[in-house]
């Protein structure tokens, strides 16, 4: 049997999944994101190309790891916050009639 947390860490990743799909879908055209996606990837070559020291080096890359595993959690809970405001609003906006009601 599957304990709590499997099953979190399998609903999570199954969001993820869904997360991905939508998110591409909706960048994959569009031009802003896809300049900003270049400017970055300019920005990560001018950083490889950059001398530094190996511990300098060492440190830059854990703090982009770090900020890059922080954005994917956050991402995560954006995606999660808009799955759960789109069915608060779904309630607010469209009441399920209650027994009895009129129609």
């Amino acid at each position: 049997m599957m304990n709590d947390e499997e099953f979190k860490e399998l609903v999570m990743i199954c969001i993820d999944k869904m997360k991905d799909e939508t998110i591409f879908e909706l960048t994959k055209n569009d031009e802003q994101y896809q300049r900003t996606t270049e400017e970055e990837g300019k920005a990560d070559r001018a950083y490889l190309d950059l001398y530094l020291e190996p511990e300098q080096r060492e440190v830059c890359d854990h703090f982009i790891e770090c900020r890059d595993k922080q954005w994917d959690e956050y991402s995560t809970f954006a995606y999660i916050a808009g799955l759960r405001d789109a069915y608060r609003a779904e309630r607010l906006f469209f009441p399920k009639k209650k027994e009895g009601d009129e129609a």
